[in-house]
């Protein structure tokens, strides 16, 4: 094992943020949650309809758009029957007229809105319901099928009238129709998924015109929609800008008029200058991940030893300029499902080297810490690698972005601090839960095979089959049960950071994850 790198003493606050001013915000594991864009320079278009995102966007097919970037781009170009506002988190109908009438223990049917149609000018029919919701859950290459196992198929009624299946009762059936984009049929059928992921045809507000990895994303408003979230801008260049510093330029010289995720240490600066600064609680997190199939962390004492050697409130404090929360579970505390759970790891460096001992370590470890790259994950990171240090716990930390997780597939990493925000694909708990802990992270990220697995998968079944009380309590239990194990674990839940400038932008909100919406944003009359 490489020598450790040796914990630098505490910065005092003044210099930490001064250092860390110049941090860009990120996401997570690549074709699981991330992009990695590296554009430093604004794409070119009005800037009054311009803005600039973090991180680059992968494929646009739905089943398989899997980073933030394009996921969230999709909530312009596609609709599902019921889709989420990630403003308010609340669930409205969208292709559908009204909510899924339940007609059986497993058979639900919904309506078509009137009038409904695809960008290219066709009318959105049951069979593309059906066909969209047969690729969805049933397509190899989706990757939300994962999220929805009790929705089996749907079925045509009539031209604008279908049935949903399921494969066991659930209360989840209106979270379930959010993970289901509807796409032309025919489209895809013609062209191929290739064509969809590169030139999608939805029937959202807005029409895609044009993308170039790395650099934008260009859309117009499709006068073809007559659903409930309509675009208001003739057109939109959404920029990629992961450099943020020049993120931040580019808002301030007004070439561009909203950004995501401004650094925490730059929000007073662009307030004071006019700018609005939006700032939302959610599921955005830094956490520690270990290879449970390596070495000392296969043992829970030493997992829990390590994160009870943490001190979350100076995490916070220091990484985040006091805009995160420690997390007292899984979830974060404004999730309906949360629950404070028994084990709080408050910031204990005696009970840490104490269960080291009790594992066989009474002198400490040494591993490699591998560390994705972006500022507030990095300054998170240093803040962790001196308390372990206090324990006698001595890291040597392994900074990049998607070049790390070659070791993380591979099972040849020892320990990662990533970030990640699953609320994105749905703010069910069922979701957030089953991302980090259905079938594919355990498996493949962080290779926990530990009865309490199962026991986890069993939980989320109950949960999904039942609900009120039944179901809150099952989801109780495996927060209970992560916070025992703690395989992959939050270090800080932060919140979720939108600026813009209302001068140019009316009627424009944040959203409670990472992207931007511009559904509903509207020019300033004389704004220039």
């Amino acid at each position: 094992m490489a020598d450790a790198v040796v914990a630098p003493e505490y910065l005092n606050r003044r210099r930490f943020l001064a250092a860390l001013a110049t941090g860009a915000g990120g996401l997570a594991l690549p074709g699981l949650l991330a992009g990695c864009g590296t554009g430093s320079t604004v794409a070119g278009g009005s800037p009054l309809n311009t803005v600039a995102l973090a991180d680059n966007f992968g494929p646009f097919d739905p089943i398989s758009a899997t980073t933030i970037e394009s996921v969230v781009l999709n909530y312009h170009l596609f609709e599902g029957l019921v889709d989420i506002d990630q403003t308010t988190r609340e669930l409205y109908p969208a292709l559908a007229t009204g909510w899924p009438r339940q007609l059986s223990p497993l058979r639900y049917r919904v309506q078509l809105r009137p009038g409904a149609r695809f960008h290219d000018g066709t009318v959105v029919g049951s069979r593309d319901v059906v066909f969209s919701i047969d690729r969805t859950r049933h397509d190899a290459s989706s990757f939300f099928a994962q999220f929805i196992p009790y929705l089996d198929h749907a079925e045509a009624v009539d031209d604008h009238t279908v049935d949903i299946v399921l494969t066991e009762p659930s209360s989840l059936v209106n979270e379930a129709l959010t993970q289901i984009r509807v796409v032309p049929e025919h489209y895809v059928r013609s062209a191929g998924a290739g064509a969809l992921a590169a030139a999608p045809v939805g029937s959202g507000p807005y029409a895609f015109v044009d993308a170039q990895t790395n650099r934008s994303v260009l859309m117009r408003r499709a006068g073809t929609y007559n659903g409930p979230r309509t675009g208001r801008l003739d057109d939109v260049t959404f920029s990629i800008v992961s450099d943020n510093p020049v993120r931040i330029s580019a808002l301030r010289s007004r070439a561009v008029a909203a950004i995501e995720s401004p650094s925490d240490f730059d929000l007073d600066v662009l307030r004071g200058a006019g700018f609005a600064v939006d700032q939302r609680p959610g599921m955005l997190m830094s956490f520690l991940m270990f290879n449970c199939a390596s070495g000392p962390f296969g043992d829970p004492r030493v997992r829990q030893a390590l994160h009870y050697a943490i001190d979350t409130e100076r995490v916070v404090e220091l990484a985040f300029a006091g805009n995160a929360a420690a997390p007292s579970s899984y979830l974060p505390s404004n999730h309906p499902a949360h629950v404070a759970v028994r084990r709080q790891y408050g910031h204990d460096p005696r009970r840490a080297r104490q269960l080291l001992a009790d594992a066989g370590f009474p002198d400490g470890l040494r591993f490699r810490l591998h560390v994705y790259d972006t500022g507030w994950n990095k300054a998170a990171a240093t803040v962790v690698q001196q308390n372990w240090a206090d324990v006698g716990v001595e890291v040597e930390q392994l900074l990049g972005g998607e070049n790390l997780y070659a070791d993380v597939y591979g099972g040849t990493y020892q320990a990662m601090i990533a970030i990640a925000d699953q609320s994105v694909f749905g703010w069910d708990a069922n979701t957030l839960l089953s991302w980090h802990y259905g079938q594919t992270w355990p498996t493949q990220l962080f290779y926990w095979s530990a009865p309490q697995r199962q026991q986890i998968l069993d939980l989320l079944a109950t949960a999904r089959s039942s609900g009120g009380d039944p179901q809150q309590q099952a989801w109780a239990s495996v927060q209970e049960i992560i916070a025992e194990q703690v395989p992959l674990y939050p270090i800080a839940h932060r919140e979720v950071i939108t600026a813009y400038d209302p001068r140019r932008l009316a009627s424009f909100q944040g959203i409670s994850v990472g992207g931007l919406d511009v559904r509903g944003a509207v020019p300033v009359a004389g704004a220039r």
